[in-house]
């Protein structure tokens, strides 16, 4: 099958991170024998634009077409502001820059189906291709983004409504997420699926990962990896962090990401007294992240609005007791006191609650960590990861060669 992937999150020379999920599906699909075209466009940064920034800077100079980690990528580049501030340039521009892009690839080498993620601001393209080439697309749904965009006027809902209806199926990284999908599109609407994120079992590093900022000799660490913005509940483990922190004299928090929240929560962990036992690392390549995962003894994100987060299941894999958010996308994957804890964001008494647990009872926090890697490894790779996205496709391409109307809504395992 020849499968074409539209994202605007992808791995660049400027956010080597930003979108890991999109070129890890991608490297899984070929693996078992999918070929994959990626179009990613990026922000066009002209000179003077080039030179407001590092990221800006390094967005310059990344090549329109590279093969990367064996996947072929392609980054045109479109006219972006804020993309929920003016989303209708965003939408256009993304338009133009992908559409003749797509055409001439499809002309070398027809596809078979067409791979959108997020409704916004690439839901136009991936309408038109499919029209013009006969093709279904499939509209995969990641999380904050996707709710985001149907709090922002009526407009851009419209036109995210409007783009999952024009989808022969709709994709969620977590259960609550194709639950509002559902809802958004109605009874009309296309067929709803549930696929998590997985794990690559080779990326997994056990044992001491030797010299490292974060291994401190006698520490037990506590570690969280993720964007520094508000929905991230990093605030909230601090506190949390703060409440515990004397019972636990051992305990060092590490913070692993970088965003726009960093300096206000570095402020906050000043105003805790947390001293030297709270470090922010910044951001991290994807290796250095599974080193920090392989040198934690409990991992925790208590994140809102989560489509799923795939920091968790690395972090399972790891054999990390891992607390996660009640009512999220996570919650497809683990199971309150069986291999892991869920707590409900936003609640530092609850956390409090669960840190306790897990520091005073390591034979509990090893159960969970073991139960946990015992079961993403068999259940939630991205081999697996990949087998469910081509059932997905094959349905797909049934349903639209078929033409068959939007089947109800339904969420099967």
């Amino acid at each position: 099958m020849h499968i074409l992937m539209l994202s605007t999150m992808y791995p660049t020379r400027a956010e080597a991170h930003s979108g890991i999920f999109v070129l890890k599906l991608a490297q899984a699909l070929v693996q078992i024998g999918h070929s994959v075209q990626v179009i990613a466009p990026i922000p066009a940064t002209p000179w003077p634009v080039s030179r407001i920034s590092q990221r800006y800077a390094l967005l310059s100079q990344q090549p329109i077409y590279e093969v990367y980690q064996g996947v072929p990528a392609h980054f045109p580049r479109y006219v972006v502001l804020p993309r929920r501030l003016v989303p209708r340039l965003a939408h256009y521009s993304a338009t133009r820059s992908v559409v003749p892009l797509a055409q001439r690839l499809h002309t070398m080498d027809p596809f078979d189906v067409i791979h959108l993620y997020t409704a916004h601001p690439l839901g136009k393209a991936a309408g038109v291709l499919s029209k013009a080439w006969n093709v279904p697309y499939v509209v995969h749904l990641q999380g904050n983004s996707f709710r985001s965009c149907l709090g922002h006027g009526k407009w851009l809902s419209e036109l995210v409504r409007r783009a999952l209806l024009d989808s022969t199926l709709v994709v969620g990284v977590g259960s609550p997420l194709v639950n509002l999908a559902a809802s958004v599109a109605g009874p009309s609407g296309p067929p709803t699926v549930v696929i998590n994120y997985g794990v690559n079992p080779e990326d997994v590093i056990l044992g001491d990962p030797g010299s490292m900022s974060c291994r401190r000799t006698g520490k037990r660490i506590l570690l969280t990896v993720a964007n520094l913005t508000r929905s991230k509940g990093i605030d909230v483990a601090l506190r949390a962090f703060a409440s515990v922190k004397d019972r636990f004299p051992d305990l060092h928090y590490v913070i692993v990401g970088a965003g726009e929240e960093e300096k206000a929560l570095k402020g906050l962990a000043a105003a805790l007294d947390t001293g030297d036992r709270v470090s922010f690392e910044g951001a991290q390549t994807h290796k250095r992240v599974m080193h920090h995962m392989s040198a934690a003894d409990v991992f925790v994100l208590v994140s809102s609005n989560e489509g799923f987060g795939v920091v968790y299941v690395e972090a399972m894999g790891h054999g990390l007791p891992v607390i996660g958010s009640l009512g999220e996308g996570i919650g497809d994957v683990i199971v309150d006191g069986h291999n892991g804890m869920l707590v409900p964001p936003g609640n530092v008494p609850a956390l409090v609650a669960a840190l306790t647990r897990l520091l005073a009872d390591p034979a509990l926090a090893g159960r969970l960590g073991a139960t946990a890697r015992t079961e993403v490894l068999r259940n939630h790779t991205w081999a697996k990861v990949a087998e469910r996205w081509t059932s997905a496709y094959e349905e797909a391409l049934a349903r639209y060669h078929s033409g068959q109307p939007h089947a109800p809504n339904r969420h099967p395992s």
